[in-house]
């Protein structure tokens, strides 16, 4: 879609071989209220994906990768180029129930704290409709704060997120909301709740994890630890981790040869990793585990806890 001063926001769709699902994702966000740019990152797919885009969508602004990057490369590549101040994010899976959904939540960057928002989202697996986040607030207007938020709906400061060098990319599949949002929250940014109408999302019942893709987030529990645990609780993290990949695998013995793979790729990453850590503060790793744990806070109780912005 062709860009104008009116508009606010960019949709980014991040796709792989799902061409049929991607049409309804598309079709949804052009019947936002909002005029936006759409923005279809085509992570190599072999389905002929771009051709459905092209022939069908030519308002949409198509980006293809030769080879698979990953889908948060891909979301970082989409922050570059888009050209709105606000981005969301959609799976190519998850449409807008609505055509306000947008129009609903620019308002909520009103407040300068504001640097994401968590939209409501459903879960309809096997046709069973599931609340994600479970026990979310009723109350509309209240300010409610999150310790982090899910890549199939979120909306983000585009110039917030590049300032603070978007996804950690080397973590390819999962895990990489919560280690941003804790590099946001040390900026003195928070996640916000939106009270918009929700993201319909349709994950696939099967092959959602594969052995592939769950040696991923064992993985990955160690390594997001690694990239912004303060040092004095870098090691004592890393152990808990650790630990916690371990409790897994022994619960279910099919799963430890998965978790034993994804703990030694986990710390051959951050050997690899070297200097590229971005540690968060103690008060704000503190505030993050009590955000975690808490799941739904309302702002003014942690508002004087929070970073000077940077």
């Amino acid at each position: 879609m062709s860009k104008s001063q009116n508009q606010l926001a960019t949709v980014v769709i991040t796709t792989r071989n799902r061409k049929e699902l991607l049409r309804d994702a598309i079709t949804s966000t052009l019947a936002q209220q909002e005029q936006v740019e759409i923005i279809v990152m085509d992570d190599a797919s072999t389905d002929g994906t771009g051709e459905m885009v092209r022939a069908e969508f030519p308002m949409v602004r198509l980006v293809t990768s030769e080879t698979r990057c990953g889908l948060i490369v891909q979301r970082n590549r989409a922050a570059e180029i888009a050209t709105s101040p606000i981005i969301f994010s959609l799976d190519d899976d998850a449409i807008f129930s609505s055509p306000k959904v947008i129009s609903q939540a620019l308002p909520y960057f009103s407040e300068e704290r504001v640097g994401a928002l968590a939209l409501p989202l459903i879960n309809v697996i096997g046709g069973v409709a599931r609340e994600f986040y479970v026990g979310r607030p009723s109350e509309k207007h209240a300010f409610w704060v999150m310790h982090s938020f899910t890549g199939a709906a979120y909306a983000v400061r585009r110039d917030l997120f590049l300032a603070l060098g978007g996804f950690q990319g080397h973590l390819f599949h999962w895990g990489e909301e919560p280690e941003f949002s804790q590099r946001m929250l040390n900026a003195g940014r928070v996640v916000r709740l939106a009270m918009t109408d929700p993201i319909h999302h349709f994950p696939a019942t099967e092959g959602r994890h594969k052995r592939g893709k769950n040696v991923w987030l064992y993985r990955n529990m160690i390594l997001s630890s690694w990239y912004t645990a303060p040092l004095p609780l870098l090691i004592p993290l890393l152990g808990l981790q650790t630990a916690r990949c371990l409790a897994r695998g022994v619960s279910n013995i099919r799963q430890l040869p998965i978790a034993l793979e994804g703990i030694v790729r986990g710390y051959a990453s951050c050997f690899a990793r070297l200097g590229k850590r971005t540690p968060i503060s103690l008060p704000t790793f503190r505030l993050f585990v009590e955000l975690n744990r808490r799941r739904f806070v309302p702002y003014e109780e942690i508002a004087g806890r929070l970073a000077p912005l940077a």
